[in-house]
């Protein structure tokens, strides 16, 4: 559950123990809550506020607005630990079959099973939709293109459904993220994973939008930073999905004619996430890589 405050708003909800609910009070109770907080009459029964985790907080949500609140949050409000699109029985009772869990919370989305209960996260496409290329008329050179570089796509992201507003798409992550790390939201981690993956792939964009990459990169450097080394250990390693984005996203900061801002922001990034994980995004490392990802060359005879 996640609300934002405005300055001097006081808001009262109380804590259900037995149902494990945030629920709602009746109006002359809330009123008297608020009247008291409002006169001081609590103020000596209050813990101190945590000021040393405030700062990491606001790295960790400062692009999440109000709007964003609004069109993300499920239509109860309420986000649920693990999902609430699979019942207790189908959850998988070790966290590191995380790919069976997606599988299953896929099934369920495209069944419908909903209930008001699920995350209105954006649709992330991973390729260009079968009508548009049609429609488009491209030439197969193009629609190869395009499956190497996403920045089509990113940017008919950003300019049709937020509007121009890149930042909105940082706030879909940042979300994303808080969803997971607090409430193990499988979905959210899903939809983080989409975001990282379609932001690590956007070549030509690199050049077109580069303060949305350098405040990407410094939004993922906070949010691995918050979290202890080892919490990401096991779900990396899956496929280790973070690893390989990144390896293909610092390749593409090697461009020289990128702008000079961008590229150090990446050097400092880059350096950061090699001491915390271990990995290794040399360039010899990325030219020699795995031979799966490797381009196959065909000669004429």
């Amino acid at each position: 559950y996640q609300r934002r405050v405005r300055a001097k708003e006081v808001y009262v909800r109380r804590w259900n123990k037995a149902k494990e609910e945030i629920e709602s009070l009746d109006e002359d109770e809330e009123s008297r809550y608020a009247q008291g907080v409002r006169s001081f009459q609590f103020d000596s029964h209050l813990a101190p506020f945590d000021f040393s985790n405030y700062k990491k907080w606001i790295f960790l949500s400062r692009y999440i607005r109000a709007a964003d609140l609004i069109r993300l949050q499920p239509v109860n409000k309420i986000i649920f630990a693990c999902s609430s699109s699979l019942s207790e029985e189908e959850l998988p009772s070790d966290m590191k079959h995380l790919a069976d869990m997606e599988k299953q919370l896929r099934k369920k989305w495209q069944s419908g099973k909903d209930e008001g209960h699920s995350i209105m996260f954006t649709k992330i496409p991973r390729r260009l939709e079968k009508d548009e290329r049609e429609k488009s008329k491209w030439s197969p050179q193009m629609l190869t293109q395009l499956h190497l570089d996403k920045s089509f796509i990113l940017e008919e992201l950003i300019n049709k459904h937020f509007h121009g507003d890149f930042a909105a798409i940082l706030a879909e992550m940042q979300f994303s993220f808080i969803c997971f790390l607090y409430c193990f939201n499988y979905d959210a981690f899903a939809q983080w994973k989409a975001i990282i993956a379609l932001l690590c792939s956007c070549e030509s964009a690199l050049n077109k939008m580069p303060q949305l990459f350098i405040n990407y990169m410094e939004t993922i450097h906070h949010q691995l930073k918050f979290v202890p080394d080892d919490f990401f250990v096991d779900i990396i390693s899956s496929g280790n999905f973070l690893e390989k984005c990144l390896k293909e996203f610092f390749e593409l900061l090697e461009e020289p004619s990128l702008a000079s801002s961008l590229k150090e922001t990446a050097s400092k990034f880059q350096k950061s996430i090699e001491k915390k994980f271990g990995f290794s995004f040399r360039v010899s490392e990325v030219e020699g890589g795995d031979d799966d990802d490797a381009p196959v060359i065909v000669t004429d005879c």
